[in-house]
């Protein structure tokens, strides 16, 4: 075996760390991600009672015709909604108040 050097392990600390600060915070790295993170959000605001997503250009695009509709946010009914199912984002939503 060979020895290693506490240099290295201290080297390796300190790129670990400025990686970690260099990192967005809040940062979401996937699309569906950051979509349930949206729906998540909506579930809390709406008090529970709407899956509805606060689509933020409502009120120059009204009648939602410009969201860029892809497979994960859609609009139907007039409202902008995430496609996943709403069950684990339900749930993670009843602890996102007290842990943000």
């Amino acid at each position: 075996m060979f020895k290693i050097n506490k240099l290295f392990f201290l080297v390796l600390g300190i790129i670990l760390v400025a990686i970690y600060f260099s990192l967005p915070p809040l940062g979401l790295y996937c699309n569906d991600g950051g979509a349930k993170y949206m729906q998540m959000k909506a579930f809390a605001s709406n008090g529970w009672k709407s899956i509805e997503i606060d689509y933020p250009a409502k009120n120059i695009d009204p009648e939602l015709k410009h969201t860029g509709e892809q497979r994960i946010l859609l609009t139907k009914d007039g409202k902008f909604l995430c496609s996943y199912n709403p069950a684990f984002t339900f749930i993670s939503s009843l602890f996102y108040p007290l842990l943000g």
